[in-house]
């Protein structure tokens, strides 16, 4: 935070390493054409024809990438009272999934049966002080996904057996 460019400059020659690439050697030919004084150094961001005297990563990544549509499922992931790691761990889940539909289905499916599954047995834990072993946790959440998969095979039996198919090849 502290670095300045007449840092960089000492006793008219620059302190830069070897350019590596064309970019950093047109950068160093560039630097050679400035006339440097003793004024304070000022900061200025431009991205995207705006300019900034801050810096937002944010900002960039955005330009470079380009605007990404916004995603049916973000208010249950980005939320105001949400525990941001677990927000970003979620978001990753989602949006780091791939892009086979069946497969996105059925993952959704399970994290939507774990958390259904997991809040049930807190609340019989607290409630009724009945304890279920993990084993017999993941057994209840694996017959619901099972039966609910086969539940929608008359409906849309392409969907059923792709999902099924992906169902036994992750187990």
């Amino acid at each position: 935070r502290s670095s300045t460019v007449i840092s960089l400059y000492d006793h008219d020659h620059w302190l830069l390493p070897p350019a590596r690439s064309e970019n950093q050697l047109d950068l160093q030919v560039y630097l050679t054409t400035v006339n440097l004084s003793d004024e304070q150094d000022q900061y200025e961001w431009e991205v995207a024809g705006k300019t900034s005297s801050r810096y937002s990563t944010g900002e960039v990544y955005t330009y470079l990438k380009g605007p990404a549509p916004l995603v049916p499922w973000t208010q249950l992931v980005w939320f105001s009272y949400g525990i941001p790691r677990h927000s970003f761990l979620t978001w990753l889940q989602l949006h780091g999934s791939p892009r086979n539909k069946d497969l996105r289905r059925l993952t959704l499916l399970a994290v939507q049966g774990t958390i259904y599954w997991l809040w049930h047995e807190r609340n019989t834990r607290l409630h009724q002080q009945t304890f279920r072993t993990a084993e017999a946790i993941f057994s209840t959440i694996d017959k619901q996904l099972w039966n609910r998969v086969q539940s929608f095979r008359h409906t849309n039996p392409r969907a059923s057996t792709a999902m099924m198919q992906l169902w036994f090849l992750r187990s």
